[in-house]
């Protein structure tokens, strides 16, 4: 393609949706008592920087737990909150750790407790800058995302974070992600190289889920998959499904008028669904049926380094009621 190609690509893809912040539905739009952020990596020399408002008027305690890829254990640390006032931070400034993984924040009774509370007045959002989350080719400019909400029901006071519909809003069953770009083939550069954070809400540290996948490409063709992943994963989405590669897609039964304004290009688009199957403890002694998991997809225009970043819609089953901030036992229970 020559650059005058690359350039149109560039501007309909900041068209669609580059340097946005997300335009998910459903609760993670409302403040909340818990906020999830997806990201973090103080591993090299990017920056996240990361931002907890309070909206509401009273001052508040906040815990805020780090769960890494390497350990899958939480670390934690405390922090006021004046009412109407924010914090922003650079994850490697409050987490001195050279890992990557994502982080959770809730508010607490006090200082150094563990205590959830109703208080949902949080909201939050992450800025990620000159970052390289997949340790290959050129860091990524920017993107950023909000953080998700879950919002307080009936708490239980014990630090033990149920995202069940019951003690904190349900975490999501399903997740939608309306669409994507032709992947390159692995380990060849291409226009879009687009990356999957994966987070499993169900378990804990011992834990890793299969999730099943529905990739369907622009003519309501629809091809399975399924993925595992322990507490968080980051990776280049044409290793998620084969289906995402824009060769695969190419030859299937697609539509041959789409995407319209860029079928010069031969560039195919599509869109995926993922749902939790199981997740089971890596001693295999203890499984858990329909376990909730996350997920953010960052689009990325090849070696322009730009992205876009958003988080996924959702919908919720109160069968899919087993998500929890965050167990340490090896059956995936309480603390």
């Amino acid at each position: 393609m020559k650059l005058k190609g690359l350039a149109i690509l560039a501007l309909v893809f900041i068209a669609l949706g580059a340097f946005n912040v997300d335009a998910s539905a459903g609760a993670c739009h409302n403040p909340g008592s818990v906020l999830m952020f997806p990201y973090y990596n103080t591993q090299g020399a990017g920056l996240s920087v990361m931002t907890i408002t309070n909206t509401g008027n009273e001052d508040v305690w906040l815990r805020l737990v780090w769960v890494a890829e390497d350990d899958c254990i939480p670390r934690d640390l405390w922090f006021e909150l004046t009412k109407k006032d924010q914090l922003t931070f650079l994850d490697q400034a409050m987490f001195f750790g050279n890992t990557r993984g994502f982080l959770y924040v809730y508010a607490v009774e006090d200082e150094y407790s563990i205590a959830e509370i109703d208080y949902d007045c949080l909201i939050g959002q992450e800025l990620v800058l000159f970052d390289n989350p997949n340790g290959q080719g050129n860091p990524i400019t920017a993107w950023g995302v909000n953080a998700v909400a879950f919002q307080a029901l009936a708490v239980n006071a014990d630090g033990n974070l149920h995202l069940d519909g019951v003690e904190f809003s349900l975490a999501p069953k399903t997740l939608y992600f309306p669409r994507f770009m032709g992947q390159p083939e692995v380990g060849v550069p291409g226009y879009f190289d687009s990356l999957l954070i994966l987070i499993n809400l169900t378990g804990g540290t011992y834990f890793e889920a299969t999730a099943n996948a529905l990739v369907y490409n622009d003519n309501e063709k629809a091809f399975s998959d399924f993925v595992k992943f322990p507490c968080w994963h980051i990776m280049p989405l044409n290793e998620f499904s084969l289906a995402t590669r824009n060769n695969f897609l190419l030859n299937t039964d697609h539509d041959e008028d789409e995407p319209i304004g860029l079928t010069q290009f031969e560039v195919e688009t599509g869109w995926f669904t993922l749902t939790g199957q199981e997740a089971t403890n890596i001693f295999f002694t203890h499984t858990i049926q329909n376990p909730s998991v996350y997920g953010v997809l960052i689009e990325t225009l090849g070696a322009e380094t730009w992205a876009a970043a958003d988080l996924p819609w959702q919908v919720e089953d109160a069968a899919y009621n087993n998500g929890m901030l965050w167990s340490t036992k090896v059956d995936g229970g309480d603390n």
